[in-house]
């Protein structure tokens, strides 16, 4: 009896620690996957304003080959994509040509749960169209966890301040997309790009739990409840406002130079709500929507041809 009682109190307090292990595991997933590019002479870096202000980014400008480091100029990429039962092929070759002092800089912000080497077929693809590419550590690899949204806000005190003589663009992907918003806030960039916005953190983080737990008999154990409380933690220890976790908070704090790409079958971030939003707020944004199947949330971040000719005829209208 004595044994039972003290199994008990353990599995009492093992229960009552899930949230707060939850909340834990939630800032530092860093675990989504996604093709992760090695070496191709990218570099990281930390932008700083001073002492007590720096932000660790990548810097994908000046390419090497990894075989004798010289600049890279061509890159043939090839990627199988499998989503679900269907396969995206990604066979593609990027030219890059130098960069001169005055080419504009390209800020990117990884969504949550993903590594900045995530974002590297991207970059590589941006690379190509003559912008300096830089990656921002994304917001599960930032110390504190705050959503990205500090990181955001010191970046565009850094660049406003240190990178007065070039245009910058701001791409952001998912979560990354609320980073945008609030880089956007402080600073006004030349424009920015945002692929399959996050529409709420707090509901998207449910749908993902739901799914976490009828795929997982570990975490059908842990009480529903652990979850709920791990979450509200996260939120609160962020010290950001749960309603700059809205893609309503975005749209108000976008440049009206934006393009936002997203899916008709992305259920984290829907396209038709994505567009309510931005017309219910009379905003004028370039919208595009891909109807395919397969084009789920984390297919949007890849250069897929079809996102590729979305973003290259965008950029090519900002020169005329």
């Amino acid at each position: 009896m004595k044994q039972q009682g003290c199994l008990i109190v353990i599995c009492l307090c093992w229960l009552t620690a899930c949230s707060g292990l939850i909340e834990r595991q939630m800032a530092t997933h860093t675990g989504m996957r996604g093709a992760v590019i090695t070496d191709f002479g990218q570099t990281e870096r930390r932008l700083c304003l001073d002492d007590d202000v720096c932000v660790r980014v990548t810097d994908w400008g000046d390419l090497k080959q990894i075989e004798n480091g010289e600049p890279l100029t061509e890159l043939k990429l090839r990627a199988d994509i499998y989503m679900n039962e269907a396969k995206l092929e990604l066979d593609e070759t990027f030219e890059f040509s130098g960069l001169t002092p005055s080419a504009p800089l390209l800020v990117i912000f990884p969504g949550y749960g993903m590594r900045a080497d995530h974002m590297g077929m991207m970059a590589l693809f941006m690379r190509s169209q003559g912008v300096q590419p830089l990656v921002v550590a994304s917001p599960t690899e930032q110390d504190p966890f705050n959503f990205g949204v500090q990181g955001a806000r010191d970046l565009a005190a850094i660049i406003a301040e240190r990178y007065t003589d070039r245009e910058v663009y701001l791409l952001g992907f998912s979560l990354g997309s609320l980073a945008v918003a609030e880089f956007s806030r402080i600073h006004q960039p030349a424009g920015a790009m945002v692929l399959a916005p996050l529409l709420d953190f707090d509901a998207s983080a449910q749908r993902l739990i739901a799914m976490h737990r009828r795929s997982s008999v570990f975490a059908r154990v842990i009480p529903p409840q652990s979850y709920v409380d791990g979450l509200q933690k996260l939120v609160e220890n962020s010290q950001v406002d749960p309603a700059a976790l809205t893609w309503g908070y975005a749209v108000e704090h976008l440049p009206d130079n934006s393009l936002v790409l997203g899916s008709t079958h992305d259920t984290l971030s829907h396209f038709a709500e994505l567009e309510h939003e931005v017309r219910a707020q009379g905003r004028e944004f370039t919208m595009i929507e891909f109807t395919q199947t397969a084009y789920l949330h984390p297919v949007m971040a890849m250069p897929l041809p079809d996102i590729q000719a979305a973003i290259r005829d965008w950029l090519n209208a900002q020169s005329q």
